[in-house]
């Protein structure tokens, strides 16, 4: 499935795509700077979602900064179904160095795809 990043559609944009990914999340991945939820699509490809407050990152360059990588990391990422995944940053996110933050962005969707794959063999989707 492929990921790239050419089009709007490939981004969350409408407050009820992320209130249905809150409501209806199939998939969580937290640790201490974010939280990940997840869930089935029935689009043509995955799409993404970022929160990043201003009470959890202050400086605009940083948010925008964190937003790349995030975005960056999600592209490059192999999904073998189509889902729908909001990025939450947290306190102390931006104090992690952008290669460990990029290593740990690449875990979690690894993390993620891992899950997706449990959830489709059990549910058959």
């Amino acid at each position: 499935m492929s990921n790239t990043f050419s089009t709007k559609a490939n981004r969350l944009l409408k407050s009820s795509e992320f209130q249905a990914v809150f409501e209806n999340n199939k998939f969580k991945h937290q640790s201490k700077k974010h939280l990940i939820l997840g869930k089935f699509n029935e689009g043509p490809q995955s799409r993404l979602g970022i929160i990043v407050s201003k009470k959890n990152v202050r400086l605009a360059t940083k948010r925008n900064q964190l937003k790349r990588i995030v975005r960056e990391t999600f592209r490059k990422t192999e999904f073998t179904t189509s889902v729908d995944v909001v990025f939450l940053a947290q306190k102390g996110i931006i104090d992690i160095p952008v290669v460990d933050l990029t290593n740990l962005l690449n875990s979690t969707w690894l993390n993620l795809q891992k899950k997706l794959e449990i959830k489709n063999e059990k549910s058959g989707h």
